[in-house]
């Protein structure tokens, strides 16, 4: 039995920085994740799941985390897809959600061209946090 976790963003509102990634892709998320480990960037690894709270129940949502301590890199990846439907009206049409510690030093562009140019990716979208819905800041737990 997997552990449940909460999912908690965190940023601060003067930066211009902080995104998430929608990334657009019909493989299964093992096999998308094999392809963005095979990059040697990243190396993800199976985390707990999200767990959100809805009208109809709770919702989870299966997650990677990808912690480079050594470059202080931290990355989490999940299915938007969760048990009771997407997590936000935002993420429509998103297969997978790639977020990143705001304090990372790698510039979001450089992440998006890489994942981008994934074999398994039809599409990567910037999606800016400070844009986000005040309902769905509520669910993330901004």
């Amino acid at each position: 039995m997997t552990k449940k976790k909460k999912l908690i963003l965190e940023w601060e509102e003067e930066t211009d920085e902080n995104y998430i990634l929608g990334i657009v892709s019909s493989s299964s998320h093992l096999e998308f994740v094999h392809y963005l480990n095979k990059t040697e960037y990243f190396n993800f690894e199976r985390g707990a799941e999200i767990e959100i709270e809805t009208s109809q129940g709770n919702s989870y949502f299966i997650c990677f985390s990808n912690n480079d301590r050594e470059n202080n890199n931290e990355y989490k990846l999940f299915k938007n897809k969760g048990t009771l439907g997407i997590l936000a009206k935002e993420f429509k049409g998103l297969d997978y959600l790639l977020m990143h510690n705001p304090e990372n030093s790698d510039p979001i562009l450089e992440i998006k061209e890489l994942v981008n140019n994934q074999k398994l990716v039809q599409a990567v979208i910037e999606i800016k946090i400070q844009k986000l819905s005040d309902k769905t800041k509520k669910i993330l737990d901004l």
